[in-house]
Order: structure tokens, then C-alpha cells, then sequence
């Protein structure tokens, strides 16, 4: 079922900012390879680091191409 209601871009930035703390936090050694990846998707658009990271943007990309029938 869609929804319609609109959730703003301010909203959104924090909860990608969250996520961010949260696998941080939960990953200090960098041994889950799932936090791993979704650290990857998450931080490029946090819009807080100067490197823009687009090998993990491509990254994003191909997992998205590969999850889409999923």
C-alpha cells in the first residue's frame, strides 16, 4: 500500500544522521559487514563528510539494480 503522506527532506536528513550514529556506534571494529554496507549507503548523503564517495554512491547503485525484485 502507497502512502501519500509527504515526509519532509529535513526529516529524512535526520533519520539518515541517526542511522549513521547508530551503526557507528554498534561497529566501532568495522566487523558487521551489514552495518558495513549500510554505513556505505547511509553516509555519502548525510552531506557532513567533503569526500562525496562515489565509489560507495556506486556501490548504492548496483545493490539497488540487484535488490529491486526482491
Amino acid at each position: 500500500m502507497k502512502s501519500f503522506r509527504k515526509v519532509s527532506p529535513i526529516k529524512y536528513r535526520q533519520v539518515l544522521e541517526t542511522a549513521e550514529k547508530v551503526i557507528t556506534i554498534n561497529n566501532q571494529d568495522e566487523k558487521n559487514t551489514v552495518l558495513n554496507d549500510l554505513y556505505k549507503l547511509i553516509h555519502p548523503f548525510v552531506g557532513k563528510c567533503d569526500n562525496h564517495h562515489e565509489d560507495w554512491r556506486e556501490y548504492g547503485e548496483k545493490l539497488e539494480v540487484n535488490l529491486k525484485d526482491f
